[in-house]
C-alpha cells in the first residue's frame, strides 16, 4: 500500500523497535537532507514482510540538476542477507523525469526483495512491465550513485552501515545484453545515457 508520509520525523517517535532504530531513521534522514536538501514528498509502502517496517521514499525535484527527479528509500537495510557483510543497501533512482512512477517501482521491487536479494553491483530488479508511460523501460540494475563520491554514499549508523546503490533503468533486452558484454561495457556504450528514460534500446543496435 502507498499513502503520502508528509511528516516523518514526528513519526520517528511512533516507530516500533528499539530506541537505536529510532535514532538510526533519524540520523539516515539527517545525512540524505544535507546531501538534497528538503524533500518535496515522502510516501511509505507498507511491509510485506512479517517484522520488518515500511519503506519510505523520499522525493527531491530538481536533483542533482534542473528537470531531474531523485528518490530515496529508507527501509530496505532494516532487513538482513549474508551477503551484507560489509553494509546494508539503500537505493537512489535519478533521472530526467517528473514521473514519480520511476522511483516507485524500485522501491516497490526494493521492498519486496529485500532480505532475499543482494542488491548487489550489476543485479537487476525486474518489474515485467513498463514502469512508466514515458518509456518501454521495465527494470533497473545497480550501480553506484552517479553523482556522489564514496563518503556521501556511506553511512554508518549505530545498528549498522548503509551504503547507497544507484538503481538505473534498463529496456526489456538489455538485460540480457549486460548478461553478453558484461555491465563495463554496457556503462561505456554509444547511446547509454545514466538519466535519460528515453533513449534508445541498446539491445536493438548493438
Amino acid at each position: 500500500m502507498l499513502i503520502a508520509d508528509d511528516d516523518f520525523i514526528h513519526r520517528l517517535k511512533r516507530l516500533s523497535g528499539s530506541r537505536k532504530i529510532r535514532k538510526d531513521a533519524a540520523v539516515f534522514y539527517e545525512h540524505i537532507a544535507g546531501l538534497f536538501g528538503k524533500e518535496d514528498d515522502i510516501r511509505r509502502i507498507e511491509s510485506t514482510k512479517p517484522g520488518l517496517p515500511a519503506v519510505h521514499c523520499f522525493f527531491y525535484k530538481d536533483m542533482p540538476e534542473p528537470g531531474a527527479l531523485t528518490m530515496v528509500t529508507y527501509g530496505i537495510s532494516e532487513a538482513t542477507h549474508p551477503d551484507w557483510k560489509q553494509g546494508r543497501p539503500e537505493l537512489v533512482v535519478s533521472l530526467d523525469s517528473e514521473d514519480m512512477a520511476w522511483g516507485m517501482a524500485a522501491a516497490y521491487m526494493a521492498e519486496a526483495a529485500r532480505g532475499e536479494f543482494a542488491f548487489a553491483y550489476g543485479q537487476v530488479l525486474n518489474f515485467d512491465q513498463s514502469i512508466s508511460e514515458e518509456s518501454p523501460m521495465s527494470a533497473f540494475f545497480l550501480f553506484a550513485p552517479s553523482f556522489l563520491s564514496g563518503e556521501q554514499a556511506k553511512l554508518t549508523l549505530s545498528t549498522k552501515t548503509v551504503f547507497l546503490y544507484g538503481a538505473y533503468p534498463l529496456h526489456p533486452g538489455e538485460t540480457e545484453l549486460i548478461e553478453r558484454v558484461g555491465l563495463e561495457k554496457f556503462w561505456h556504450l554509444p547511446g547509454f545515457d545514466l538519466y535519460d528514460v528515453r533513449r534508445p534500446d541498446l539491445s536493438k543496435i548493438t
